[in-house]
This record gives C-alpha cells, structure tokens and sequence, in this order.
C-alpha cells in the first residue's frame, strides 16, 4: 500500500474535488467552493497520471528518481528558492516605497509585513539548520 500512496491520495483528491464541486453546484456551500472542487480535480487528474507512468514507465521512473538525487539539480533548485526569497524581498521593498508615495498605508503595511515575515523565516531558519550542521 506504501508503494501506491500517491496514487491513492491523489484518487483522494478527485473525489474530494467532486464533492466540492456537486455540493456546490447544488448550492449547499458557498460557489467559491466550485473553484476549489475544480483544482482539486484537475491537480488530482495531472498528478495521478504522473503517478501511474512513474509506476509503469521504468525509464520515466530512472529519470524522475535521478532528477531527484542529483546534486546538480539539488544546488540548481537551493540556488532558484534563493533567487526567488532575494527577488521577494527587495520587489515587496520597492511595492512599499511606491504605496508610500501614493498615500496607500494599508499595502504599505502589507508590503513591509511580508518583508518582515520571509526575514524572520529565514532567521529562524538559519538558526536551526546551524545547530543541526
């Protein structure tokens, strides 16, 4: 059962995505359930094919494990997420500069919380992968 895990979470998903969608439909929750129940089903639907063929396909199966393992592809994807947090942090500076300038306060202080928030991950972060390395 261990071995087919993602392939019954993501059946899981498709379900749960149908339910989401009918309830919805039939007006029992809220109608931006709908759109919910119809991601759910389409992740569901893309990662469940992606499962099958990696369960099937052995030469898919090499390259997904290899593309996983690698230490090239492992410093590449370090190197993107820190791109990404650097790039982050200095668009929602910039955002906060320009909203100051409008007299927009509210996504001024947006901006600056969600500066506040990555660089308060990141030192929390870093004290804890320090301790353990």
């Amino acid at each position: 059962m261990k071995k087919y895990k993602n392939i019954v979470v993501n059946v899981f998903y498709i379900v749960l995505g149908i339910v989401l969608l009918v309830l919805s439909v039939m007006g029992k929750i809220n109608n931006i359930f709908c759109g919910f129940g119809g991601g759910l089903i389409g992740i569901g639907a893309l990662q469940l094919a992606r499962a099958v063929k990696y369960h099937t396909n052995d030469e898919y199966k090499e390259m997904v494990n290899t593309e996983k393992n690698d230490e090239r592809n492992r410093y590449i994807s370090l190197k993107a997420w820190s791109w990404a947090g650097y790039s982050f942090v200095i668009i929602c500076a910039v955002l906060a500069l320009v909203f100051m300038i409008m007299n927009k306060i509210i996504y001024v202080q947006i901006a600056s919380g969600a500066i506040c928030l990555v660089i308060l991950l990141y030192y929390f972060s870093y004290l804890i992968i320090r301790k353990k390395y």
